[in-house]
């Protein structure tokens, strides 16, 4: 495989691709999205076999001054390949959205699986990941969950496809709810020297605040992401 599609592949998927070529590959992201706001991304993958490889991520979640660690192992099936990874984070209680400022080291554990289909023709993602709360008071603490689908049939300017992707809050004791349904079109580009970007653009008819109380809010919604290849 390519230098270029092992680049692409690991600025689709939220952990890197199983199939990359033969060594070790070292790349920074920078994404920015309706509900994270901006976070830079920092991958480290060592390959284990011609199937397998173990990778690192660090993530700056820089609007909720939260970092997060992640560790992942992937493994390829002819056109597939899958991925489960763990992670944690560490930042100010509630993700700095309630009156606890406290830093907290481990706020969170991060249990993540994802799926990668890629052929001559077609690629695709399938992705799911929590955000459990661990150290902070039960009363105030907030958790994710968030599944993401993609899919899109390649041209020979860019890839074009079907985008769906929930995201669940849970604020202290209460039960998970639906907060956020983007729908919409994923767009994928390879650029010069090994970079490349991708694109969603679609609405949230559902949107709610942090805060589940406050009413919905629909919106636009979008994701845009740049990867480059430092190794």
């Amino acid at each position: 495989m390519t230098r270029r599609l092992a680049c692409l592949l690991l600025l689709l998927a939220p952990g890197p691709a199983a199939a990359q070529e033969p060594g070790e590959h070292l790349s920074i992201r920078f994404d920015h999205d309706s509900f994270f706001g901006s976070y830079p991304t920092v991958t480290f993958t060592h390959p284990l076999s011609e199937r397998d490889s173990v990778y690192g991520d660090f993530v700056d979640y820089v609007g909720y001054h939260s970092i997060e660690l992640d560790a992942g192992w992937t493994r390829a099936y002819g056109p597939w390949s899958v991925w489960p990874a763990l992670g944690a984070t560490a930042g100010p209680g509630a993700w700095g959205l309630g009156s606890d400022k406290r830093t907290y080291v481990g706020r969170d554990v991060v249990p993540q699986l994802g799926f990668y289909y890629s052929d001559a023709d077609w690629e695709g993602e399938a992705y799911h990941a929590a955000w459990i709360p661990t150290q902070e008071s039960r009363d105030s603490s907030i958790g994710y969950t968030q599944t993401l689908w993609w899919a899109v049939r390649k041209y020979r300017v860019a890839g074009i496809g079907p985008h769906l992707e929930t995201f669940g809050t849970k604020e202290g004791r209460s039960g998970m709810r639906l907060s956020h349904v983007l729908a919409g079109v994923h767009l994928l580009k390879e650029l010069p020297k090994g970079c490349s970007f991708q694109l969603f653009l679609g609405y949230d008819p559902i949107r709610l605040s942090s805060y589940l109380g406050e009413p919905k809010r629909p919106s636009a919604a979008f994701r845009a992401s740049f990867i480059y290849p430092l190794l």
